[in-house]
């Protein structure tokens, strides 16, 4: 029977990330045909083994790149789940917008928070951008979170309760800058502490691939 170490390396990179989905089975046979088919080819024209297997390897890409893409792909049932982790990118860069237009704008801004002289329509403004600006924060945050670990679990709904809290406490308390920050802050802190981890088990699986 023929051996596949460099692809069975690869797959056991790849699989990591798709441990917790209810499909991780199928996508990685799916996978592994794909490879190997392509390895067999190879070896059929002449190539050996070894040298097949990193040639298909090269073609199909970095194994971390491949896992994503995978992730990505939508599980029946949970669709709002996988949109927000496809969409992680693209709310950070929509938060980072609006947190430039709180940080330099309306009455809590850089250039008028000493201005006591705001209205109430101005306040009310405010209040609405910075708890749209945090619950986009908390949704690219839940994105994130979901990238590194596909199925919701206990750490993914403190992430949510922390961003709903800082959402609900922004818009009501829009003063209370160290009310509603404390519990973003949270949020962020779970969700780095996550993809640091989920970084750190990917590098251990590292030297299979290359084994």
């Amino acid at each position: 029977m023929a051996s596949y170490a460099l692809i069975d390396g690869y797959l056991e990179i790849v699989s990591h990330r798709l441990a917790h989905r209810d499909d991780a089975t199928d996508l990685r046979d799916e996978l592994a045909d794909h490879l190997i088919e392509s390895t067999d080819r190879a070896v059929g024209s002449g190539v050996d083994a070894e040298s097949a297997q990193r040639s298909t390897l090269d073609r199909f890409g970095d194994p971390h790149i491949v896992a994503v893409a995978l992730a990505a792909v939508p599980e029946k049932g949970i669709d709002m789940v996988q949109w927000l982790g496809r969409s992680a990118g693209t709310l950070s860069l929509v938060s980072a917008v609006l947190w430039i237009a709180v940080i330099f704008g309306g009455p809590f801004g850089l250039a008028d928070y000493l201005d006591s002289t705001w209205s109430t329509g101005e306040y009310v403004a405010q209040s609405v951008v910075q708890a749209l600006t945090v619950l986009t924060s908390g949704l690219a945050l839940l994105g994130m979170n979901l990238r590194s670990f596909p199925r919701p679990d206990a750490l993914t709904a403190v992430v949510a309760v922390a961003g709903l809290i800082a959402f609900l406490v922004s818009y009501l308390f829009a003063w209370a800058f160290m009310g509603w920050s404390m519990f973003l802050a949270v949020g962020f802190a779970m969700v780095g502490l996550r993809l640091r981890a989920a970084r750190a088990a990917v590098k251990a699986h590292e030297p299979a691939a290359v084994a």
